[in-house]
């Protein structure tokens, strides 16, 4: 069985998304948890 070259080139193009994405992932997610402690304590002080 031949590995396809192809395959390398996917992997490093998915490789760089992924490093490129993760960042932008980590401020939505922290945004997203910001918000939703704001949305708690609301709730509480209600």
């Amino acid at each position: 069985m031949r590995t396809n070259p192809s395959f390398g080139i996917v992997d490093e193009t998915l490789g760089t998304l992924a490093r490129g994405m993760l960042p932008r992932l980590r401020h939505v997610f922290e945004q997203h948890q910001a918000l939703h402690r704001l949305a708690v304590e609301a709730t509480v002080n209600v």
